[in-house]
């Protein structure tokens, strides 16, 4: 009887450990902290009109809801592991300096502003404050502030990460505001000041790395850092602000400005870095010009008018890439070259004058394909006066045909083409046509950083098809698709553009057009004899099958 006694004590007694242990076992930090997030948010008394709604998962709190008109502050506080998603439309003033943010967010979880969501504050305060070890993320939608205070404010360790959306400040502070021993990472979207600020302002040991997006400033520098431990890496994305300056300089007036012994920005990969130093308060610049522009190496900008929505802005692009891009700009006006009347244009423009004598050119074997026994490719073009020799009595046919020589033989035909004159180069050689070409549409500013390299047939297509209007490249043959020529290659539409036409005929009969190849001289010649000559061009012909 002791015995069992004593059994039932010791169970009794491990029962009761046990219930102590699980006791003390605490909840999880999510579980518990999501649901005193959801009560605090949509407990808040925000002072506007409408109402945010949250709702839970077992880490992560989705905010929705329309609220504006906005007195009040909204503090959160966030426990590790715990993702607050904001996809609520919220705005109002709040400028009494109490917590100095529209929201402040504290401890150490994540805050992101999603797709969909905006926080806009109209006041002084920042809309969005950050300590302790808290990221935020700005992934869409639009973080937007207007005072003294910047949009963005992180302090501490507190990370900002944008890879989307749009924050904005339209003050004299910061878009972007980072101090202390934090990272700001910027992946993509826009970060910009359009008031009287910068775009992002860096101090006291904090880390900014840029690899892609716009950070864009319209009075002060794009980025500002201060600060011996402060450190400023850009290896992609577009940088654009006022000045003659395009690296940091202790000087105001450049697009990044570093002082206070802070170190040299690193400028690498393909970013573009763009300094506006702008004459006028209204200025006027012709399309495809790049006057008062200054760019970092390797790249290249110029003014333009956007081809959908008609802005007027700068196209980029780095020469480490294949594509670039269009930033928008306000309070200038783009204009387009003026065109020739068009009574002096057409096609009867083009004139033989001058004779080919057979063996002219000791280097071209008159018995080939595309010379005089042959296609007659090189004399033709040579009797148009539309390519010449290298000297003497070379014509180097089997010579790579450069980018420039592209972009001249195209500024040619357009000017014969509208005015019946050819133009006359200068120094360098190809400054004239390269010009000529900007300025009549032919390429753009962005499109070619070095033209001194060979021309693929690709890059030929996309530059001939500018040489004449549109309405000389009658379709007269059926072009379904190509074998080796595809989406999203950047020259497609003029490839196909030149197929239809009979212009270009391709490698066999199936039209293999080998895009990345080098272009070669007489090859450029021939083409440019069917380019001037429609009777010569290749018709009834279709390739590809179409839809099965």
């Amino acid at each position: 009887m002791k015995q069992l006694k004593k059994r039932l004590l010791s169970t009794i007694l491990a029962l009761a450990m046990a219930l102590t242990l699980i006791a003390a076992i605490p909840l999880t930090a999510g579980a518990a902290s999501v649901s005193t997030l959801k009560d605090a948010i949509e407990g808040f008394v925000h002072g506007g009109e409408g109402y945010l709604e949250a709702e839970t998962s077992y880490n992560r709190v989705t905010v929705t809801g329309i609220v504006t008109g906005v007195t009040n502050h909204l503090r959160l506080f966030i426990d590790p592991g715990v993702t607050v998603v904001w996809k609520a439309r919220y705005s109002g003033s709040i400028s009494d300096h109490n917590y100095m943010s529209m929201i402040s967010l504290l401890d150490s979880g994540t805050f992101e502003v999603a797709s969909g969501g905006a926080i806009r504050n109209d006041g002084t305060d920042s809309t969005i404050l950050s300590s302790g070890t808290t990221a935020i993320n700005v992934s869409g939608g639009v973080v937007s502030g207007g005072g003294s205070a910047a949009a963005i404010y992180a302090q501490e360790t507190s990370t900002v990460n944008v890879s989307g959306g749009v924050v904005s400040s339209s003050g004299m502070a910061a878009a972007i505001s980072r101090s202390g021993q934090g990272f700001l990472n910027i992946s993509g979207g826009e970060v910009e000041n359009i008031g009287s600020g910068s775009a992002v302002y860096a101090y006291t040991g904090s880390t900014v790395i840029i690899t892609e997006g716009t950070v864009s400033a319209r009075s002060r520098s794009a980025i500002q850092a201060s600060g011996a431990n402060t450190t400023v890496n850009i290896s992609g994305g577009f940088l654009f602000g006022p000045g003659t300056a395009i690296s940091g300089e202790e000087e105001s007036g450049s697009v990044i400005r570093y002082y206070s012994s802070a170190p040299a920005p690193v400028i690498g990969g393909s970013a573009v870095v763009c300094g506006w130093d702008k004459t006028s308060e209204a200025p006027t610049y012709d399309e495809g010009s790049a006057t008062d522009l200054i760019v970092s190496t390797g790249a290249t900008a110029g003014w333009a008018i956007h081809p959908v929505t008609g802005d007027f802005g700068v196209v980029y692009k780095h020469s480490a890439e294949d594509y670039g891009g269009f930033f928008r700009v306000e309070g200038v006006t783009v204009i387009t070259a003026a065109v020739p009347e068009a009574s002096t244009a057409g096609m009867g423009n083009f004139v033989r004058n001058r004779t080919y004598t057979p063996g002219q050119f000791s280097d071209v074997d008159e018995n080939a394909w595309y010379a005089f026994n042959g296609q007659k490719m090189i004399s033709t073009a040579w009797e148009y006066s539309l390519v010449n020799g290298m000297g003497g009595t070379i014509f180097a046919p089997d010579a790579p045909f450069k980018v420039s020589e592209a972009i001249a033989l195209a500024a040619r035909v357009h000017s014969i083409y509208m005015t019946g004159a050819d133009l006359v180069q200068g120094e360098p050689w190809y400054k004239v046509f390269v010009d000529y070409a900007l300025n009549n549409g032919i390429i753009k500013a962005a499109d070619f950083p070095d033209i001194d390299r060979p021309c693929t047939r690709a890059e030929m297509a996309y530059i001939f098809c500018g040489c004449l209007p549109e309405g000389e490249f009658a379709h007269q043959n059926i072009v379904h698709d190509l074998p080796d020529v595809s989406f999203p290659n950047p020259y497609l539409g003029s490839i196909m553009m030149l197929y239809a036409a009979g212009v270009l005929t391709g490698n066999d009969e199936l039209g293999t057009f080998t895009p990345d190849s080098s272009m070669y001289r007489y090859t450029a010649a021939g083409i440019i004899t069917r380019i001037i000559l429609p009777e010569t061009r290749k018709s009834g012909w279709t390739y590809g099958e179409g839809d099965h």
